[in-house]
C-alpha cells in the first residue's frame, strides 16, 4: 500500500509538490522561530497568520485533492493501462507466432527465449515455400492451407487490436503511436495475394518490420508505464 501511494503521488504535477513541501516548511519554520519572534510591526504579525493559513488550507486542499480527486482518476487510467498492456501484449504475442513461424518452416525448433535478427529472419523467409501449409507446434493456433491465407488473417487481428489502441489515443504517448502507425503500415501487404519477385521482397521486409515492432511496442509500453504495472486499484 505505502508503495502505490508513493507511486500515485509520483504521478501528481511537480509543481504541486513544491507547494506541498514548501506549505510543510513554512508550517515548521514558523511554529518553531517565527512566533517567538517578537514584532511591533501589527503587518508583520497579520501576514505572518494569513501565510499560515494559506499554508494549512493548501495542505488541507491537497489531501482533498489527492484522496478524492487524484486517486480515482488514477484508477481510470489504471483499468485503461491495463488494457492498453493486455493489447500490447496480444500484439507482441503475434509477432512471435509469426517470428516462430517463419523459423520452424525452416525445419527447426523455435526458441522462444532466444533473440531472432532481422537477418536471420529474412534469411529463413527466403527459403519458405508461400503455399506450404502453416501449422506450429510450438504456439496452439490454427493452421491455415498457405502463408497468404495465414498472413491475411494476421492483418484483421492486428488491425482489430490496433483499432482498440487508437481508441485509447489520449492515454499513449507519442512513441506509441508511432509503433503502432509503423505496425499497423507493415500488415498493409498481408491480405494481398502476389507472386512477383519484388512484391515478396516486400512482403519480406513488411513481415520483419512487423515482428520488430511489435517487441518494441510492449518494451517502451512497459517502461513507461512501470508505476502502473502489476499493481492493484487502490
Amino acid at each position: 500500500m505505502k508503495r502505490k501511494i508513493l507511486n500515485r503521488i509520483y504521478t501528481i504535477d511537480n509543481r504541486l509538490i513544491l507547494l506541498l513541501i514548501f506549505a510543510f516548511v513554512f508550517l515548521f519554520i514558523y511554529d518553531l522561530l517565527l512566533i517567538n519572534i517578537k514584532t511591533h510591526s501589527e503587518f508583520s504579525i497579520s501576514f505572518g497568520k494569513l501565510f499560515y493559513s494559506i499554508c494549512l488550507s493548501y495542505i488541507t486542499s491537497f489531501i482533498f485533492y489527492f484522496f478524492i480527486v487524484h486517486i480515482p482518476h488514477e484508477r481510470k487510467i489504471l483499468n485503461n493501462i491495463i488494457f492498453l498492456h493486455n493489447k500490447t501484449f496480444l500484439l507482441e504475442n503475434e509477432g512471435l507466432k509469426l517470428c516462430c513461424n517463419i523459423i520452424e518452416s525452416n525445419s527447426e525448433k523455435f526458441d522462444i527465449s532466444k533473440v531472432y535478427t532481422s537477418d536471420k529472419i529474412e534469411k529463413a523467409l527466403l527459403n519458405i515455400n508461400p503455399f506450404k501449409k502453416v501449422d506450429s507446434d510450438t504456439f496452439q493456433a490454427n493452421s491455415f492451407n498457405n502463408w497468404f491465407e495465414y498472413l491475411d488473417n494476421l492483418k484483421r487481428t492486428v488491425d482489430t487490436i490496433t483499432t482498440q489502441l487508437f481508441i485509447h489515443s489520449n492515454i499513449l504517448k507519442d512513441n506509441h503511436l508511432k509503433t503502432i502507425f509503423v505496425i499497423n503500415d507493415a500488415v498493409n501487404l498481408f491480405d494481398k495475394t502476389s507472386y512477383d519477385e519484388e512484391f515478396l521482397k516486400q512482403l519480406t521486409k513488411s513481415i520483419i518490420r512487423f515482428t520488430e515492432h511489435t517487441n518494441i511496442l510492449k518494451s517502451i509500453f512497459d517502461k513507461d508505464y512501470k508505476y502502473y504495472r502489476e499493481e492493484r486499484i487502490i
